[in-house]
């Protein structure tokens, strides 16, 4: 994605509309057409803290997510995860409802819920164990048939008139409307992969899939300013559901493994290089040299300098 990113935190996003329901919830409804807004097209986005529930509606084009290029089309659905990074490309009159929420929207409870139905999991964009990540061509996406995308077209046509007028009624009833929502475009994946795949399908288990995606993340994100509840968001947790269940499969919390894969990196660059110790630890995921010092002395058993001193570094 060659143009500068814009990071947006759910917060500071401007809907134009003065009276709707995000004044109450942590949701947000918008058309994006990018037809009448060609400078969609020019933007490079980061969502920091919230997810986008994408539907189709007309046309087709290129959803670049993550450096992967995805084709969209008329019918397609898809969620994108707190983190991501994405643009849009090639449009030929592309309209899509997009719905950013947070995992706030939510009771740990339903959230729970939801990950159990079949098909939610694969609506995530980049999930590994639904055999849905792109290859070079492209990525697959849950693609709605006639009557799924007219149930699917209703729903968010109700929902959006709901979510405009933004009273405490209309915010109960959009909030069940995306409750809705949620389910029949679950269970509309699930009957779609099913069919894909046939009736043996072979799943990992719900934790295996929660851990490998929170490693995942947490290995490739450790240089930023990462909250538990950020890690937690991308596998559809609360941060008390998330650390329960982390620790149960490593054997310690993930505020212990982040802090040790950020160790891990420190020592990899005092070992290998020249680069001076206040930027190591920002490489690191450190924000203020004196802390990672701090954390280092305590993790490792001796300072930063005397570390790289000790084993010499290797050029």
């Amino acid at each position: 994605m060659e143009n500068p990113v814009n990071s947006n935190r759910f917060e500071n996003i401007n809907t134009q509309a003065v009276d709707a329901v995000d004044r109450l919830l942590p949701l947000i409804s918008r058309r994006d057409d990018l037809d009448r807004e060609p400078l969609l097209l020019t933007h490079t986005n980061h969502h920091e803290d919230f997810y986008g529930l994408y539907f189709v509606r007309q046309g087709s084009g290129r959803h670049v997510i993550d450096d992967v290029s995805y084709s969209v089309s008329r019918g397609d659905v898809y969620i994108m995860r707190p983190g991501s990074v994405h643009a849009y490309r090639q449009a030929e009159q592309l309209i899509l409802d997009a719905l950013y929420f947070t995992t706030d929207l939510f009771t740990s409870l339903e959230m729970d819920w939801l990950r159990a139905t079949p098909g939610f999991l694969p609506l995530l964009v980049g999930d590994t164990l639904s055999g849905r990540r792109a290859d070079a061509g492209g990525g697959r996406l849950l693609h709605l048939n006639p009557a799924q995308y007219a149930r699917i077209t209703q729903l968010v046509d109700t929902l959006h008139a709901e979510w405009l007028l933004g009273d405490y009624g209309n915010a109960l009833m959009t909030r069940a409307l995306f409750m809705e929502l949620l389910v029949h475009l679950t269970r509309f994946c699930g009957e779609n992969v099913e069919l894909e795949k046939g009736a043996a399908i072979v799943k990992a288990p719900k934790s295996e899939e929660t851990l490998a995606t929170a490693l995942r993340f947490m290995e490739e994100r450790f240089a930023e300013p990462l909250r538990i509840e950020q890690i937690a968001a991308t596998v559809f947790l609360s941060a008390d559901r998330f650390t329960e269940v982390f620790s149960a499969a490593m054997g310690r919390a993930p505020s212990d493994y982040l802090r040790h894969i950020r160790l891990e990196h420190a020592k990899l660059l005092l070992a290998t290089t020249d680069m001076p110790i206040t930027r190591i630890a920002a490489a690191a995921g450190f924000e203020q040299p004196s802390y990672f010092t701090h954390v280092f002395r305590k993790g490792v058993g001796v300072t930063p300098r005397e570390y790289r001193a000790g084993i010499g570094h290797r050029t």
